[in-house]
């Protein structure tokens, strides 16, 4: 299910009266090969590094904010549209939109070993947590997911 999210109904309507028109049973197989193939690698993926962000319903500011992501959330990411990443949450797999500079694009592995990392959450209203690289202080809220923890540092 997650491999071919970003097939819309539409889409796969329209790839299957496209393929039954072609002839060649050959050329058919590769297609298919080539729809499914894109469906699997293009998949991305990424994890937010702001203390929240807001997941809209439409890729517009002023659109219903469906729920938020948290510092620390991974999420796969089905399509784009222009500034806007529709997303679906690792956690709780609610979609949605964001603007695509409010999280950090993974490569697959990277994605892999952070979901597979332990995870602490921050319990207080506001936590803070120290950045490894630049040794800045960052604000998180309460709930957000710390992955890769060494020393009390992330990333």
């Amino acid at each position: 299910m997650i491999l071919f999210s970003n097939l819309t109904p539409w889409s796969i309507l329209y790839r299957q009266n496209f393929t039954s028109q072609i002839s060649n049973t050959s050329c058919k197989k590769h297609y298919i090969f080539a729809l499914l193939y894109h469906s699997i690698v293009m998949t991305e993926f990424g994890i937010c590094c702001l203390s929240v962000v807001p997941v809209r319903a439409e890729p517009l500011e002023r659109v219903e904010m469906v729920t938020q992501l948290l510092f620390g959330e991974l999420v796969v990411i089905n399509s784009e549209n222009k500034n806007w990443y529709h997303i679906r949450i690792v956690y709780d797999n609610y979609e949605g939109w964001i603007e695509k500079k409010m999280i950090l694009p993974v490569d697959e592995e990277e994605f892999i070993n952070l979901n597979k990392s332990p995870v602490q959450h921050t319990m207080d209203i506001v936590d803070v947590v120290k950045k490894t690289s630049t040794s800045d202080l960052f604000p998180v809220l309460i709930g957000s997911s710390i992955r890769n923890i060494s020393e009390n540092h992330f990333f």
